[in-house]
């Protein structure tokens, strides 16, 4: 449940035995005539190595507030193992995990110690999951519901279309991202166009992802991703959760942190979103008569009001609602939403059930072909 992370560690901890492996060469870095050196793998790299991280040497302040010449390691930990993010780590991973990212450093002429490693700070990291879809429904049909969400004030939502098909949807802020996405229609955009994926460094086989396709008939995936890309946000979340952790790669790759933090989110997402919108009358009229029956001290503008708002979440999103109507504060919206939330309804489906149920009994999706 844990995918990328990016690495910090102190000049004592490493060494470069090549320093032209970096681009530019890193004696630069340690004159001071250049602000960073980068390693990032070349195609025949991959070829040779498979998956490889992406190296940074640059001049920073440590956590001591201090300015030293340290190193950044950005990877995806069930790359390293797998050569892709579909399938999932499970804890006692994690040993197998250190020792192949210390002998992918090696490969990049990057001597650290695989103990190091193991205690390396996080500077960022993203916490997955790939929800399985054996029902028939898609991943296009929970994405079209997250985008009913009210998203919060400070984060921009956008879709991504791959040709107005809606395979992602996402929430952006400077300090983290929530995006969902259909992981294997995002793994065969990778075979054409890595311009127009989510995840630019997919690597599966695509005859072994026919093969799953063909072999089970009714198999989706529907992947949600968590993004904390500082560590203020990552201090701010686990005090929010009450985790404590000291933010080393040991202490954060833990499934049951992984959980906590994936659910949070689902229970924002959830909060965001009306119950009103999964019910399913059989005309208008049988709607509005719900609406009042069920809710005989409501005032009639408030019925009115959920009726219009039930009607136009069928063809458009909430931003687009609130854009057209020109009144976009938070504020009001949420008010508004609030007040609906209160409506008594028939029981309905909910919908983010199946995913919450997989990141609760948390499996290691691993496919066997």
């Amino acid at each position: 449940m844990i995918d990328t992370v990016v690495l910090l560690i102190p000049p004592q901890n490493f060494k470069i035995l090549k320093p032209s492996a970096f681009t530019p060469h890193t004696d630069l870095v340690y004159q001071n005539q250049v602000i960073k050196a980068v390693q990032n793998p070349a195609k025949q790299d991959l070829k040779t190595h498979g998956y490889l991280p992406r190296l940074t040497l640059s001049r920073r302040m440590n956590l001591q507030g201090r300015a030293e010449i340290m190193l950044t390691i950005e990877c995806s930990a069930p790359k390293l193992l797998f050569g892709n993010n579909l399938e999932e780590l499970q804890l006692k991973d994690f040993n197998l995990i250190v020792q192949i990212l210390h002998e992918k450093l090696l490969a990049m002429n990057v001597e650290i110690n695989p103990e190091n490693l193991a205690q390396a700070t996080i500077l960022r990291v993203h916490f997955a999951k790939n929800t399985v879809l054996k029902d028939g429904s898609t991943p296009f049909h929970y994405i079209q519901k997250i985008k009913q969400c009210l998203a919060p004030s400070r984060l921009d939502h956008n879709q991504t279309n791959y040709r107005n098909s809606g395979h992602c949807f996402k929430w952006h802020c400077n300090s983290y991202e929530i995006v969902f996405y259909d992981k294997l229609f995002d793994m065969m955009q990778a075979k054409t166009s890595k311009k127009r994926t989510v995840d630019a460094h997919n690597a599966f086989d695509i005859k072994s992802l026919k093969k799953i396709r063909t072999k089970k008939k009714k198999f989706e995936v529907l992947r949600i991703e968590v993004r904390l890309n500082t560590r203020s946000i990552l201090k701010k979340v686990f005090e929010t959760l009450t985790i404590k952790n000291n933010l080393t790669l040991h202490a954060i790759f833990k499934p049951i942190i992984a959980k906590k933090v994936l659910l949070h989110y689902i229970n924002i997402i959830e909060r965001k979103r009306s119950h009103i919108l999964d019910f399913k009358a059989k005309s208008d009229q049988a709607l509005l008569s719900t609406l009042a029956v069920y809710n005989p001290h409501a005032k009639p503008k408030d019925i009115l009001s959920c009726f219009a708002y039930k009607k136009l979440s069928e063809t458009m999103t909430i931003g687009e609602i609130k854009k057209i109507i020109g009144k976009e504060q938070n504020k009001g919206w949420n008010k508004m939403l609030q007040l609906f939330d209160t409506f008594n309804i028939p029981a309905t489906d909910k919908p983010f059930e199946i995913i919450r149920k997989q990141i609760e009994h948390y499996k290691a999706l691993r496919m066997n072909i």
